[in-house]
This record gives C-alpha cells, structure tokens and sequence, in this order.
C-alpha cells in the first residue's frame, strides 16, 4: 500500500472514530488559522444552494479558466476518485501533492487538539493545495 493510499484510508475513517464533533465553523478557522490562512491568498467564489452547485460550480470554473485565470475548483463528493475534489485549471490534485499536503494538516489538528471531520480535513487539504500553486481564484461547492 502506498503512503497515498494510507493517507487516503485515515482520512476516510476520520468521522467513524468516537469523537464530539462541534457544530459551526470553530474546528474550521481554528485550522484554518493554524495553516497560515491559505484562503487569504486567492478570491473565492462559494456556489451554495440545494441543487445544481457541482453544474455551476464546474461551469463557472471552467468559464474563469477559459478566461486567463488559474482556478482552483473544489467539490464533493467524488465519482471514481478522491482527487477528483481538488483541481486547478481542471488537473486533479497529484499523489505526490497530497502525500506533501495531508500529513502536515494531520500534524496541525492533532497538536491543537482540533476534533476535525472529513470534510473539514478535506477543505484544509484544497485550500492549502490551491495556495500552493497560487490560483487567482478558487470556486467551492
């Protein structure tokens, strides 16, 4: 097994492990801030709502991209792969890229006592990702 796919594996059972997850959004800027603020570096756009976001989100990242700007797209859940939920200029994030990314997150949460869940792990990893490669803009779902 590789080390992405161990990685992979530990973030998967995150939220089946007996923790109190904490409602708002305290677990996210906590971890957010302790990253360094990665969403500070790009604009964001935040498709929200109860149908459509993915059609909008892709259409719109695609629209950003066709027009010069490296764009950071964010979306769940995946079809076939985790990596599908990260992208810049539509190349899905690298292996290699999240085997640099992930551990570091794990590392943080751990040292600050942050009872993080899936998704809150999962967004760490995208903005730190989309920081990383210095987008112009990022879109989330």
């Amino acid at each position: 097994m590789t080390m992405y796919d161990r990685l992979i594996q530990r973030l998967l059972r995150v939220n089946q492990f007996p923790h109190t997850v904490k409602m708002g959004l305290r677990n996210s800027i906590a971890l957010h801030e302790a990253l360094g603020s990665p969403a500070k570096r790009f604009d964001t756009i935040h498709v929200a709502g109860t149908n459509g976001k993915g059609s909008v989100s892709w259409k719109l990242a695609k629209a950003l991209e066709s027009s010069g700007f490296k764009t950071g797209l964010f979306v769940s859940p995946h079809v076939s792969c985790f990596r599908e939920r990260i992208q810049v200029n539509s190349a899905l994030i690298s292996e290699d890229q999240v085997e640099a990314l992930l551990p570091h997150i794990f590392d943080k949460t751990s040292q600050l006592a942050i009872p993080a869940t899936f998704f809150e792990l999962t967004t760490a990893l995208a903005l730190q990702h989309f920081a990383h490669e210095e987008v112009d803009c990022v879109v989330l779902e």
